[in-house]
């Protein structure tokens, strides 16, 4: 399957009340592709801080108080050619209900990447 289609299962799957979720998945960003991706799910995020931004519904803000439910999730990637035990790489992710990732954290063993957003401009939906 492709990124935003895991993606969309993904999230579902984490509302449903899932626990573990396994895909390959391409995404033409690598040789190495396409991935068996393994996601563990944790309980719902319950942040000290709450990230500043807002569900979008239609364009406009919810309402205080709609804030969405973030999960995380800790995904490790298979290639499929590869016969090792260990994944290339691993992501913690802190993924909103409606898709949005509040956290990333790409582990590639010797070094991570920690992503958090500063800014969200929701675009218009397209009209097809």
């Amino acid at each position: 399957m492709f990124p935003t289609r895991h993606l969309i299962n993904l999230i579902d799957y984490a509302k449903g009340g899932g626990k573990v979720f396994s895909k390959t998945v391409f995404d033409g960003a690598s040789l190495d592709n396409p991935y068996q991706i393994n996601a563990l799910f944790t309980r719902p995020v319950k942040r000290a801080k709450t990230v500043q931004w807002r569900k979008i519904i239609d364009g406009e803000a919810a309402p205080k108080g709609e804030e969405p439910r973030v999960h995380h999730v800790r995904m490790a990637f298979f290639a499929l050619k590869s016969r090792e035990a260990l994944p290339e790489f691993e992501l913690d992710v802190d993924y909103r209900s409606d898709g949005v990732a509040e956290f990333i954290q790409q582990d590639f063993g010797d070094y991570a990447l920690s992503l958090e957003p500063s800014e969200f401009e929701a675009l218009e939906r397209p009209k097809c």
